[in-house]
C-alpha cells in the first residue's frame, strides 16, 4: 500500500488514533520514571530522552488543537481555520490560534492530577493560557525553544516541564467531546460512584435517555459521576456537562 493511498489510517478523536498517540507519549514518561522517580530533588533534572518527549508531546498537543478545531462547533470562527495575515496571504496556525478552544472548554482552570508519591499533585496544565496579553502555559515556550534552539535550550527539557505538557496533552484527549465519547466507548471513561450492577450500557444510553439520566445522576448525587484514569494522570469530570 502507497504512502499516499485513501485506504490508509488517518488518526482523529473519533476513531481513536489520537488517543492511541497519547498512550505511546505517556508510557515513554512512565518508563522514564522508573529509572529517575518523580522526587522533589529530580525536577530539575534533563536528558536527551527527555528533549525528544518534550518535542513529540509538543507535537501532538498541535496536532490535537488543529483537530479539534474540525468539530462542528468551532466552525463559527472561520478565521481559526483559515488563517491569514493583515494583507490576506494565508499563515500557519500558531498556538494562540486556539484561544477559543481553550474558551470553549476552560482549559486554563482544568485540574489533572498528577499520581505522584507520596501524595497526589494538582496540575493546572494550561494555566495561563488566555486571550488577554496572548498569554500561553509556560511549557510551550520551552517546547519550541528546544524544538528550534537544542544547542541553547537543550536544559528546559526537565522532569517537571514535560510532565506538565504531557498533562496538557492529556487533558485535551479526555475533555474534547468525540474524545471523551470515544473513551466512554473504550470502557476507559469510568463511574466515580456506582450503585447496583449496572451504571451505563453505552454512551447513547446516558445521554439520550431523558427519562433516566436525571433519576441516575441524583442517585449518584452528583451532576457528573465520571473520571478518567490512567497510570499517572486522573481527570475528575465533576461540574462538566458531557452533553455539550
Amino acid at each position: 500500500m502507497s504512502a499516499n493511498s485513501s485506504d490508509g489510517f488517518e488518526p482523529t478523536f473519533e476513531n481513536g488514533g489520537f488517543w492511541e498517540y497519547y498512550k505511546d507519549l505517556e508510557k515513554q514518561f512512565s518508563e522514564f520514571l522508573t529509572f529517575v522517580p518523580y522526587l522533589k530533588g529530580n525536577e530539575g533534572t534533563y536528558s536527551f530522552r527527555l528533549a525528544n518527549l518534550m518535542v513529540n508531546i509538543g507535537a501532538h498537543i498541535d496536532s490535537a488543537f488543529k483537530e479539534i478545531i474540525k468539530h462542528q462547533f468551532f466552525s463559527n470562527f472561520p478565521n481559526m481555520l483559515n488563517p491569514t495575515y493583515s494583507n490576506g496571504q494565508p499563515r500557519f496556525l500558531n498556538i494562540c490560534d486556539f484561544y477559543p478552544v481553550s474558551e470553549e472548554y476552560d482549559l486554563p482552570s482544568r485540574k489533572v492530577i498528577f499520581k505522584r508519591l507520596p501524595n497526589r499533585e494538582d496540575i493546572f496544565p494550561f494555566r495561563g493560557y488566555i486571550r488577554q496579553n496572548n498569554g500561553l502555559p509556560y511549557w510551550w515556550d520551552n517546547y519550541n525553544n528546544i524544538k528550534h534552539h537544542f544547542d541553547q535550550c537543550f536544559k528546559e527539557a526537565t522532569l517537571e516541564t514535560v510532565r506538565d505538557a504531557l498533562a496538557g496533552a492529556f487533558l485535551l484527549n479526555v475533555i474534547h467531546k468525540p474524545a471523551r465519547k470515544r473513551l466512554f466507548d473504550y470502557g476507559l471513561l469510568t463511574p466515580k460512584y456506582q450503585q447496583g450492577t449496572t451504571f451505563f450500557e453505552t454512551y447513547n444510553d446516558l445521554f439520550d435517555g431523558e427519562s433516566m439520566f436525571p433519576r441516575r445522576i441524583s442517585e449518584v448525587k452528583t451532576n457528573n459521576p465520571f473520571r478518567m484514569d490512567t497510570e499517572i494522570f486522573s481527570f475528575d469530570y465533576e461540574g462538566i456537562n458531557l452533553r455539550q
